[in-house]
């Protein structure tokens, strides 16, 4: 789920959609710690990595 949503925001990106990634990203792990739909912490940090 998490891949496929940055993948969509890399080509939004590139697009030349203006994305907040340090927002979006915090709201999407946000999101996804709320509703359990992801209990791997070890991704986040990759996630991090390609945003900055």
């Amino acid at each position: 789920l998490m891949s496929v949503i940055i993948d969509i925001l890399v080509v939004l990106d590139l697009l030349g959609v203006e994305i907040n990634f340090e927002t979006t990203i915090s709201k999407l792990i946000n999101y996804s710690d709320n509703f359990n739909l992801s209990k791997n912490t070890n991704n986040y940090p990759n996630i991090y990595k390609l945003a900055s």
